[in-house]
């Protein structure tokens, strides 16, 4: 039975310590890492971009835990790491593990029934680790975002702001628009009502002086005659056609024509 921390010595005379045991992503089984001594492992502790253990490059190498014992040769003898195995607790810091106390001797008899449940435990805290460092990108995430929709509101308010002040505006405008017109239009309506009634005063002068020039026909030749009698029916004509600019010529022109007569 091999822990985590143990120092090992392969067949092929490879030195190595375990640094990792538990599962792999994708593929079955329980498996071992090992950081050699020497440069001829395949990684730095990483497999498919997950970091199981820290190494150096290429001192790092996976094996199914089963196959361990059929690669061992003998247990490293007469080293520290040996020796603090059997009274102190077995550590790596590249990972979480629960601090243990196993004997070598316990191990390598398997008479220890706690070795696999320290085993077992120390993947279980491996994974909480993993969790734990996911849940805290998550974390940082979510704030990140969190953040992100604080400013996206506060620029929201903002715009709604700008939006409510502008349309506030546009309607006073409106509104002042709507009482110039108002106002314009009751004196344009005003100015109309004063011009009929000028109108229709000047147009019974006319028709009083026409009606006297009828009883007095000598006081006008007849082509003079016939001369107010066309201004005026142009006169009567734009009246009763609304024409104001051109009833207000004609009227003009008809009081022209009798002044220089000496009707008026």
């Amino acid at each position: 039975m091999s822990m985590v921390g143990e120092r090992i010595k392969t067949k092929e005379g490879m030195i190595a310590t375990i640094k990792y045991i538990g599962n792999i992503d994708d593929k079955e089984g329980l498996w071992v890492g090992l950081e050699l001594d020497s440069p001829k492992g395949k990684h730095n502790g990483s497999l498919n971009g997950k970091m199981y253990f820290e190494c150096p490059d290429k001192h790092g190498i996976f094996v199914r835990y089963e196959k361990l014992n059929s690669m061992l040769n003998t247990p490293m003898e007469n080293t520290p790491m040996k020796n603090s195995l059997k009274e102190t607790p077995i550590k790596d810091n590249s990972i979480l593990f629960r601090d243990c106390t196993i004997k070598v001797d316990d191990i390598k008899n398997g008479t220890n029934n706690n070795v696999e449940n320290v085993i077992q435990d120390n993947f279980y805290l491996s994974k909480i680790n993993e969790y734990s460092k996911q849940l805290a990108k998550l974390k940082k995430i979510l704030k990140s975002q969190e953040q992100e929709i604080k400013d996206l509101k506060e620029k929201h308010e903002q715009e709604s702001k700008f939006l409510r002040n502008k349309l506030e505006k546009e309607i006073q405008r409106t509104k002042e628009a709507n009482k110039k017109l108002s106002n314009t239009k009751k004196d344009f309506l005003h100015q109309i009502s004063s011009f009929k009634r000028e109108a229709m005063t000047n147009y019974t002068e006319i028709n009083n002086l026409l009606k006297d020039l009828a009883l007095e026909p000598s006081k006008v030749s007849d082509r003079e005659h016939v001369e107010i009698c066309s201004a005026f029916g142009a006169m009567l004509k734009s009246f009763i056609d609304g024409d104001h600019c051109q009833l207000e010529e004609n009227i003009s022109t008809v009081t022209k024509i009798f002044k220089s007569n000496g009707l008026i």
